[in-house]
């Protein structure tokens, strides 16, 4: 007798289910694209000076602290900071957003590892985005690290105007916990910019607490 097709499919199903629940908290955090205003009437000296380091969840992490780099809220599991200009008294220019967060993974999620994290962030980020996405992007490494993978989307904003975003999912050693950073821009040369170089200098900081130990032992 042949094996029930509904029944040998249900295994493979069920976790496609939990896998899809590991991500239920990072779209309620509102990580979605959306448009960047590049003239704010929030003054820049509203703005909170970034701390040195922060610890997110079981994650630590050293954001850029050069100047034009300036917090915007944080707590024990997120943090969102900007790279801003200042245009006059009252108005400043937003060239880049970034925002931080970790989430809890549940036990019975089957992680395989980061690269399964990585496609199945992305894949539900280009899904969120619909017919705006102009480049669905793929995951990359990230060097010198084994726990983070990265991947960048580009979508529509208007007529005229892209929206970039970057996306780097890490997890930690014990898998009890993931963290994804999102930088959006709608400067097309956004790589070749001073402040991408600082933004990307500061990535390689992002590592668990208990990971950071076993490395330094």
């Amino acid at each position: 007798m042949g094996a029930d097709p509904q029944r040998s499919s249900r295994p493979s199903i069920d976790r496609e289910v939990a896998l899809r629940s590991v991500f239920a908290a990072f779209f309620f955090a509102a990580m979605v694209a959306a448009p960047i205003s590049q003239a704010h009437a929030q003054g820049f000296t509203q703005l909170v000076v970034l701390q040195e380091e922060y610890d997110l969840g079981v994650f630590k992490f050293k954001p850029p602290t050069f100047d034009g780099w300036r917090q915007v809220a944080a707590g024990p599991r997120g943090l969102e900071f900007v790279y801003a200009e200042r245009l006059d008294a009252t108005r400043i220019n937003t060239r880049v957003h970034v925002k931080v967060i970790t989430v809890d993974i549940p036990e019975d999620a089957s992680i395989e590892g980061i690269d399964q994290l990585a496609e199945l962030s992305r894949k539900q980020q280009v899904e969120s985005r619909g017919t705006f996405v102009v480049e669905p992007g793929k995951v990359e490494d990230v060097p010198g690290s084994n726990h983070m993978k990265t991947y960048t989307i580009v979508s529509k904003q208007g007529s005229e105007l892209k929206l970039h975003e970057v996306f780097f999912v890490a997890i930690a050693g014990d898998k009890s916990e993931y963290a994804v950073v999102q930088l959006q821009t709608q400067e097309d040369d956004y790589e070749d910019s001073l402040y991408y170089a600082q933004f990307y200098g500061s990535i390689a900081s992002l590592k668990a607490e208990a990971d950071d130990d076993k490395a330094d032992g």
